[in-house]
């Protein structure tokens, strides 16, 4: 069971979408962060200016532009966009580790703004080191302003050294934003 600080929680509506079975709890919101507990992302809102500690997961992450931006944001001064047309259309995957606790309850989200015409704007969490994908994720796709969106999980064991991931994904034509990226302990 989840405890939110704010009372305005939503499911989230139909054009947002989740991968069932792992799902626990998806929901938009007004007001963030989901849950009391710190975050345990650094620069999560890009605030910095730059990405870092944020990187890029891995060489077949491609797009035709990425980066941190001035000219759209959910709140503060910054976001993060990436961009891809239907010529470039790949998969793009931008990711920060953190060390995470095996069997534990955690919440992680973060506000998506798609201006998609195909593909999704994702974010996860990823067990590099054991077994992969670990969460059902959070998917939106086609065109929406600022929302947030978050998903409860329990890590596997032997989980330790894992990811959240910001995704641009499904030959994407069109840029996804994020801001206030998010992850916590649960209770």
């Amino acid at each position: 069971m989840i405890s939110l600080v704010n009372s305005d929680v939503k499911l989230a509506s139909n054009e947002s979408s989740v991968n069932v079975p792992y799902l626990i709890i998806t929901y938009e919101s007004d007001k963030w962060p989901p849950a009391g507990a710190a975050n345990m992302l650094k620069n999560p809102d890009f605030e910095t200016g730059f990405a870092y500690p944020w990187e890029k997961f891995d060489d077949n992450s491609k797009a035709k532009s990425t980066g941190v931006i001035n000219t759209d944001h959910s709140q503060g001064k910054y976001s993060y966009n990436i961009s891809n047309d239907v010529f470039s259309g790949e998969t793009y995957i931008l990711t920060q580790k953190f060390i995470a606790a095996p069997n534990t309850d955690y919440i992680f989200g973060g506000a998506i703004k798609s201006l998609l015409k195909k593909g999704s704007c994702q974010i996860d969490f990823y067990n590099r080191n054991g077994t992969g994908l670990d969460t059902s994720g959070i998917s939106v796709s086609g065109t929406s302003d600022w929302k947030y969106y978050a998903e409860q999980f329990t890590t596997p064991a032997g989980a330790k050294d894992v990811e959240v991931r910001l995704i641009q994904a499904g030959s994407a034509d069109g840029n996804c934003m994020f801001d206030d990226v998010y992850i916590a302990k649960v209770g």
